[in-house]
């Protein structure tokens, strides 16, 4: 599986015969923009505007919006409910987990998370492959509720997201005290990630940010 972030939560997952998933298109990306990369199935966390979805379906590109089960020839997806904040969505809104078992490989990408997760939430997002976690704080986990997290899941390949890098026009931390606290951490120089040039477990991935107009 090839892996490219664009920066946020936003991520395109393709496989060997080049079917795609695209999670969560930035604030700072037209959806436009990231449509031109054809994916073949759109997931997002949160509320977008009326505008985006209309845009989306327009394309007949799939949309998973809400938590629920996605099924497409390739790809199962599982939504689970959450929060963006600690305070049962009173200050930022929900959020959705998803669940993809795609390319043979299990992943779980944990959107704008701002909370511990329950029991039967982690049961249900057992033995990951690859998680995506939220790690910058102010809107989502910060690092130490991160780590926490990581530490319960205890996936295989952990790839931080929605941190401050230099292209971040919103108020976030770095990932400095994430991966300082981690072992095996490894920093990408490409604008992709092969996971099978992965050969050692469990291991933290920090991928390059592609910068998209």
């Amino acid at each position: 599986m090839l892996i490219k972030w664009f920066g946020e939560c936003s991520f395109l997952l393709q496989d060997s015969l080049g079917r795609r998933i695209l999670t969560d298109p930035p604030s700072t990306i037209s959806i436009d923009t990231l449509l031109d990369l054809n994916p073949n199935i759109i997931t997002l966390s949160h509320y977008y505007s009326d505008t985006t979805n209309a845009k989306i379906n327009a394309k007949k590109v799939m949309l998973a919006d809400k938590a629920s089960s996605y099924k497409l020839n390739f790809v199962n997806i599982s939504g689970f409910p959450s929060f963006q904040d600690n305070s049962q969505g009173r200050k930022r809104g929900p959020n959705i987990i998803y669940n993809y078992v795609f390319d043979n490989l299990k992943i779980c990408n944990l959107g704008y998370l701002g909370h511990d997760l329950p029991d039967d939430i982690l049961r249900s997002i057992e033995s990951i492959d690859i998680l995506f976690i939220p790690v910058g704080g102010h809107f989502t986990l910060n690092s130490t509720e991160a780590i926490k997290l990581v530490h319960k899941i205890k996936p295989k390949v952990i790839i931080p997201m929605n941190y401050k890098t230099t292209n971040s026009l919103i108020y976030l931390d770095s990932c400095k005290n994430f991966i300082t606290s981690i072992k095996s951490v490894i920093k990408t120089t490409k604008n992709s990630l092969d996971t099978k040039t992965l050969n050692s477990y469990p291991v933290t991935i920090l991928l390059k940010e592609t910068k998209m107009n």
